[in-house]
């Protein structure tokens, strides 16, 4: 222990002798070391942690959880939602589960008002409902008061009673314990709060923390709200069941599979059909391990952040590499100290673990100021893949997980660039390097390990160029794709409609349509239209009949959306054929809808023959006549292939819109500070929840894409440029080892320029085998990342050429500057080296 304990001494000693070699060695180990802990805390948060509750290995998902929103209709294929009687069912009669609990798949938004503080401004909050159990199954304690109880599932409407999130607590009440009984109102009913949650539970959807809990027997006092649906074919809640002892999950699937083929026959009701019976026979549920609990982005970032993942981690080599190359400058300047360590008798074994202590410190400074830079890291994620007016409520904490991954990816790191160093330096020749003069410090051969190193650099950072490049190259192709619509000059409005308090009747679309009066007045205006949906805000699915269609009937679907008359006109989509909705198109007249070019030709074989055919959408009496064809529009993502789109008018449907657009002219801010005031007159019982533009929403809609690409961008450039620090080191010890033979030949008549082409020569044969070698890394690399691709095949010309001229620019200065300085060498004083 002490003989240890001696060589960190020593080796602090000498890194203190040697403070621009320490400086950039551990700045270099750092940024690699930093890179890949913020990349790893991003999947440690998303896709590992566990939830912060009791025994979370013992809960499990019925489906994966995925599905978000309301289905109806017979069950088909795998489940992921679940109706209200199927949960108290499965509740009672299971034989695999403790309990089972349920929430809402979808986030609530609501408006508080707390009594005496804010009567005229109710406070905008995100509530999830979830069964009385719900805490109770997770095995989830207060922080303060108590939570809901299992009973309160009993009796409908009978449970005003709210849970507090921390985070809201302490935002809001600054933790003060008086809040356990105090009142608060939503809409029109009066809410008490119950307790609070623990410091960092979030509830079981990873990404999404609710301000508030409430019971989901409120369900239908919620504003707009038409309560829990009766119909158990009505899906939209997301089950979570805990094991009893000794349960496995095959065994916990198969019960639960019969369970749920016992009760969906009865579940049909008027739907008894034998097609029916024959569909649901292939409904199942596949249950997945509940520990990590339910996540939309682990699903969108698991494939990202593995390719994210692979390019740190190539960082990290290159970092390694450039060390590895800096230790073993370093070595040969120690030459005389090895070989007099050696003399006096200390064992090749001995210096070897001094040359590793030395290497272990620099890893060991690199991986604390790595966890600073990862920190830092960590927000600038959540910043990138964060859209709305709330960045994603993800913590980025150094648990024992990110501990553990930053002190073994350390020790590696170490091991990894400082074990050859050490191995070269172990072995030096007593009699040669005792006598070694500064004009042979070492031969030729002795620094052939370190060109390696400097084209294994480049090869690797010709790869990560390569693969930037494409990323780039997508994301442009992404943002720059038809869409159908014109995105520019268009504001978005979200509203929040269902807390207006208003019924869904002609009295809510009389507001739209005095909202929409007011606005169309305002200086640059040019059109307006309330909408259900715009772009990227979710989808619609509704199935239908028509007669005469040869189609299958689980074909028969298509995305709905509820807009008002000049809909059209905001968003530019041409009507083709036809005619477009009209202010005539009233709850008193027929039912009509334009649709899609796709719609037309997938149901009625052309858009020419759907103009004027008429079908019924599942669930409502009345038929729908088509009046208009109109262009197709992507209406979720910019990947969108599928064009089922019928678009129907608000004024004859009455419904809760989520967004006004307004086309506009001039200066947009503006527009936005009158639309705001002409809202407030006309419409104040409905919210605004923020403003955004159409352009930024189709660019939200590829959050995704942007953040891989600028991340892999950024992380190429800090490669490119530890690869050129790494040949600007190469080339600079191997002229200073080459100073005499330089002198001499510049004594012989050599030319300042023929030295300065044959310095740069050298470094360019070293970018040109670094590519080489890079090339079929890099189209093997480029090959596992062709799914996040778009628009363009794994191999990328115009990338290639780019990452070719960057790297030979770069190399070409970095040889430039040991180059000029070899040029200007005194031949005399080189020949008086020694």
């Amino acid at each position: 222990m002490e003989s240890i304990v001696k060589d960190i001494r020593y080796g602090y000693r000498t890194l203190l002798r040697n403070p621009g070699f320490t400086v950039v060695a551990v700045l270099s180990l750092a940024l690699g070391i930093g890179a890949n802990t913020a990349i790893f805390s991003f999947i440690n948060t998303v896709l590992l942690k566990t939830l912060p509750v009791r025994a979370p290995d013992r809960l499990a998902i019925f489906g994966e959880g995925r599905g978000r929103g309301i289905y109806g209709g017979p069950p088909d294929g795998a489940m992921e939602l679940f109706g209200w009687e199927q949960y108290r069912n499965f509740r009672k009669r299971n034989q695999v589960f403790e309990d089972v609990l349920a929430a809402n798949s979808r986030p609530t938004r609501l408006y508080l008002t707390f009594s005496g503080e804010n009567a005229d401004t109710p406070e905008p909050a995100q509530a999830n409902l979830v069964s009385g159990n719900y805490f109770d199954v997770l095995g989830v304690k207060p922080a303060a008061g108590h939570l809901f109880k299992a009973g309160m599932d009993d009796a409908p409407d009978a449970n005003p009673y709210v849970v507090l999130n921390d985070g809201f607590w302490e935002r809001r009440f600054h933790r003060s314990l008086s809040v356990v009984g105090r009142p608060l109102r939503i809409g029109g009913r009066s809410y008490t709060i119950v307790g609070v949650a623990p410091r960092g539970f979030f509830g079981t959807r990873v990404g999404e923390s609710p301000d508030i809990w409430i019971p989901l027997s409120m369900q239908s006092q919620m504003p707009g709200s038409r309560g829990l649906p009766e119909d158990p074919l009505t899906q939209f809640l997301h089950l979570i069941g805990r094991l009893k002892p000794g349960v496995t999950l095959a065994q916990a699937q198969a019960n639960v599979n019969v369970l749920y083929q016992q009760m969906l026959p009865g579940e049909l009701g008027d739907q008894n059909t034998q097609e029916n019976l024959e569909q649901v026979r292939h409904a199942k549920i596949a249950m997945t391990p509940g520990d990590r609990g339910l996540s939309g982005l682990r699903g969108t970032y698991e494939e990202p952040l593995t390719i994210l993942m692979v390019v740190v981690a190539m960082v990290l080599l290159i970092a390694c590499a450039n060390v590895a190359n800096l230790l073993l400058a370093l070595s040969a300047k120690r030459t005389r100290e090895f070989a007099l360590r050696a003399a006096m008798g200390a064992a090749r074994a001995r210096v070897i673990r001094q040359l590793l202590t030395e290497s272990m410190l620099l890893s060991g400074a690199g991986g604390l100021l790595g966890v600073l830079f990862a920190s830092a890291g960590g927000r600038l994620l959540v910043y990138l893949i964060s859209t709305g007016p709330r960045a994603l409520p993800l913590e980025f904490v150094v648990d024992q997980r990110v501990l553990a991954f930053t002190v073994i990816i350390s020790v590696l790191t170490g091991i990894l660039f400082g074990l050859a160093p050490a191995l070269r330096a172990s072995r030096a020749d007593l009699n040669s390097s005792l006598k070694e003069g500064k004009s042979n410090m070492a031969s030729p051969s002795k620094v052939t390990f370190g060109r390696i190193l400097v084209a294994g650099q480049v090869a690797l950072s010709f790869g990560l160029l390569v693969t930037a490049g494409l990323l780039l190259h997508s994301f442009h192709n992404l943002i720059s794709a038809e869409t159908g619509f014109e995105r520019e000059n268009v504001l978005l409005f979200k509203l929040d409609s269902d807390a207006s308090g208003y019924e869904r009747d002609a009295r809510l679309t009389s507001v739209y349509r005095q909202m929409e009066e007011a606005v169309s007045h305002l200086p640059g205006v040019n059109a307006e239209s309330v909408s259900l949906m715009t772009f990227n805000e979710g989808r619609r699915q509704s199935s239908f009949t028509a007669p005469g269609v040869k189609v299958p009937p689980d074909q028969l679907v298509t995305s709905e959306n509820f807009v008002s008359p000049g809909y059209f006109s905001v968003l530019h989509i041409p009507v083709i054929m036809g005619r477009g909705l009209t202010a005539l198109d009233t709850e008193s007249a027929p039912l009509v809808a334009v649709v899609s070019e796709t719609f037309g030709t997938k149901f009625f074989g052309s858009p020419a023959n759907a103009l004027g055919r008429t079908f019924r959408f599942d669930g409502e009496k009345k038929p729908v006549q088509i009046v208009g064809i109109a262009r197709d529009a992507k209406s979720q993502t910019v990947r969108d292939k599928d064009f089922r789109m019928s678009y129907r008018s608000v004024y004859q449907i009455p419904d809760y819109m989520n967004t006004l657009a307004v086309r506009v002219t001039g200066d947009p801010a503006q527009v936005a500070m009158s639309v705001r005031r002409a809202m407030g007159a006309t419409a104040r019982n409905i919210p605004i929840r923020w403003t955004t533009t159409l352009s930024d929403e189709v660019s939200d809609s590829l959050v995704r894409e942007r953040a891989i690409a600028e991340l892999s961008s950024f992380f190429a450039a800090l490669a490119l440029a530890l690869s050129a620090i790494g040949l600007y080191g190469t080339i600079s010890f191997a002229v200073a080892r080459r100073t005499s033979e330089i002198g001499i030949r510049m004594a012989l008549g050599a030319e300042r320029v023929g030295v300065v082409g044959m310095v740069l020569r050298d470094a360019m044969l070293l970018t040109g085998w670094g590519m080489a070698i890079g090339l079929p890394l890099t189209l093997f690399t480029t090959r596992q990342i062709a799914s996040v691709l778009y628009g363009m095949g794994s191999i990328d010309t115009p990338s290639v050429i780019v990452a070719i001229l960057t790297l030979s620019g770069v190399a070409a200065l970095a040889g430039y500057l040991p180059a000029r300085r070899a040029a200007n060498i005194d031949p005399i004083a080189a020949l008086r080296h020694e």
